[in-house]
């Protein structure tokens, strides 16, 4: 309708649009020419360092499938060129910056790409001391180290080149599975070395506790020097195996520091330092519980109050029942109603729940006998 009035900046407008995209297609065309033309120019290098430079400038979105021929050849390049490399002086890091060889990450790409087998793969436990995303942990898992590259890789845990290199040497056992007594007594002295290791010391005790170390290696940790967030990692896992020493005693200290739960009822729920209250599941905690339900009552600590009842429910269904009954008398005045009304709730809530985990078959059983108690009510009772 306009383009008879537009004085032809319409038509204009369409012509170079329509130009524009012939342009974009014949751009497009000319991309995938040059695209097939480096894949059909890669697959004939006979010569690592211009196989290299191809595959930089194909980028990883278009590398190629190799055939079996070209795979053998460039991992037995690649091979030869991780020794060159020397890996285990090359990789360095500096404070928090890593230094290592400019070619290594594109080595690296490259064996996780195509599935590539090192030999010798003793280089690959000092590149697990760089950033290697996970190429070293997917290596493990389709082919295993030699016995050579896994001593390689215990020495590297028990003397760590840096805080760094141990990281990624903990993050590799993490991801990979690896494991072996030596590398479980590695990642001991990792955890008990009384300077800060940082995080690597959090992943070792991890592995550990995955491995069945026991509690008393653990609780040891609570305790120790340096590392806060080791000796926090240390309490948590004895809180997930439900450790009654390290429990009782943190429910004391509560029990005896009542600012403590002060502070937890003004930041909850967001960074309560309650939080690990929670994850309390076992009867033995119930008296204490119930104890410091009724100090957060005397302080008038509703929203502690509430936590309380809920994890002391978790552990046995009908208790807040009783307990709320019980220390209704030392509740505020203001709050003896609706604790009521909880208890009600609470009562009415259990039997729901005991009722919906009754097998079927008992509640055919129960009403039958209903059924039977009721007929033999009415031949007693005799005609009306």
């Amino acid at each position: 309708m306009l383009r008879p009035h537009s004085n032809g900046v319409i038509d204009a407008q369409d012509a170079a649009a329509q130009h524009y995209r012939e342009e974009a297609a014949a751009a497009e065309r000319n991309k995938k020419t040059e695209i097939a033309a480096l894949q059909d120019r890669l697959l004939g290098r006979r010569n690592l360092a211009e196989a290299l430079t191809d595959f930089v400038e194909l980028r990883q979105e278009h590398w190629p499938d190799l055939p079996q021929e070209n795979r053998s050849w460039i991992a037995r390049q690649i091979s030869q060129q991780l020794v060159r490399l020397n890996l285990e002086t090359s990789i360095q890091w500096r404070d928090s910056s890593l230094w290592e060889p400019q070619m290594l990450d594109l080595l690296l790409e490259l064996i996780d790409r195509y599935e590539l087998r090192i030999d010798p793969d003793e280089p690959l436990a000092f590149a697990a001391t760089s950033m290697d995303r996970n190429v070293i942990a997917n290596y493990y898992r389709r082919y295993g180290l030699s016995d050579i590259a896994i001593k390689a890789f215990q020495r590297l845990l028990r003397n760590p080149p840096s805080r760094q290199a141990l990281q990624e040497l903990a993050r590799s056992v993490e991801t990979s599975g690896m494991w072996s007594d030596e590398i479980a007594d590695a990642l001991r002295a990792v955890t008990t070395d009384p300077d800060d290791k940082g995080y690597a010391q959090v992943i070792a005790l991890q592995l550990l506790a995955q491995h069945g170390t026991d509690d008393e290696f653990i609780a040891g940790l609570v305790n120790a020097g340096g590392n806060e967030q080791l000796k926090q990692t240390a309490f948590t896992l004895l809180l997930q195996r439900q450790h009654r020493p390290t429990i009782e005693r943190a429910l004391a200290r509560l029990l005896a520091h009542e600012e403590q739960l002060r502070q937890g009822d003004a930041q909850f729920p967001y960074d309560s330092p309650l939080n690990w209250t929670g994850k309390i599941h076992a009867d033995f905690a119930l008296p204490r519980l119930i104890e410091l339900r009724a100090m957060a009552l005397r302080l008038e600590l509703p929203n502690v109050t509430q936590m309380l009842s809920t994890i002391i429910g978790k552990i046995d269904r009908r208790e807040p029942v009783r307990v709320i009954r019980l220390q209704l008398n030392i509740a505020p005045v203001e709050w003896r109603r609706w604790q009521v009304t909880q208890a009600v709730e609470q009562e009415r809530q259990a039997g729901i729940e005991e009722a919906q985990r009754t097998p079927f078959d008992e509640v055919i059983k129960k009403l039958k006998g209903l059924y039977v108690t009721q007929s033999a009510t009415r031949a007693l009772r005799g005609p009306d």
